[in-house]
């Protein structure tokens, strides 16, 4: 009950978004930007790392569905899946989709559509006093990774790895955020630690400023 009250007095005072969601819809007027200069491509949304009670995929989803976009959303989880296939069933559109795989597997070769937004929520890492729960080290460690010892390195990798994969099929104008990303002492850290420079050297650039706290993400605008 506490744990739904927190929520509730968050969504309150960010107007309805938490976590790194809320960070998008305070620059929404970007991609709707780019959507409105590539109106006559297929355009999609991805989220890698389907929500799991903070209200990303229904967010986007409804988004989505006002804009008539194609969305992606990619988890490996079976449990995350079915909540994502249950949210997405809430809004009359064909064009929105739960697909049950890792991020880096489903976009591997993904370029049947152009891309106007990418939320990268995938791999966790562990920050300093933030605590995971028991239940999601032990699914980490039913895919043979420690996510205590080892998840900071592996999510950085895994997150820059995707990037790869669809940075270029990103439209003009259009943006890839990082949720857990944040900038200090003059070094990236969390899920974009790698990622963010990648793209910095190959033709995107900053949307939000960096010097944000560690709960929002890091948006990035192709040039």
């Amino acid at each position: 009950m506490l744990e739904k009250l927190k929520k509730a007095y968050l969504r309150a005072k960010t107007k309805g978004y938490l976590g790194g969601i809320n960070s998008i819809f305070e620059n929404i007027e970007v991609i709707n930007k780019a959507i409105t200069s590539n109106s006559d491509e297929d355009l999609c949304v991805v989220e890698v790392g389907s929500e799991r009670g903070v209200g990303s995929t229904y967010y986007m989803a409804k988004y989505c569905a006002e804009k008539n976009l194609n969305f992606y959303s990619i988890d490996p989880s079976s449990e995350s899946n079915a909540s994502a296939k249950k949210i997405l069933s809430k809004f009359k559109s064909n064009k929105l989709e739960a697909v049950m795989a890792k991020g880096e597997d489903f976009l591997n070769g993904f370029d049947k559509q152009k891309i106007v937004l990418a939320y990268l929520d995938g791999f966790d890492v562990v920050f300093p006093g933030h605590v995971h729960s028991q239940d999601r080290i032990d699914a980490y460690a039913e895919w043979g990774v420690d996510l205590m010892k080892d998840g900071n390195r592996l999510s950085a990798e895994v997150h820059l790895e995707t990037t790869k994969y669809i940075y270029k099929n990103v439209v003009q104008g259009g943006v890839i955020a990082y949720d857990d990303t944040y900038f200090e002492n003059g070094e990236w850290f969390g899920k974009g630690k790698t990622a963010i420079p990648f793209l910095l050297e190959n033709g995107y650039e900053l949307v939000n400023n960096k010097e944000r706290a560690r709960n929002h993400s890091i948006l990035l605008k192709k040039l």
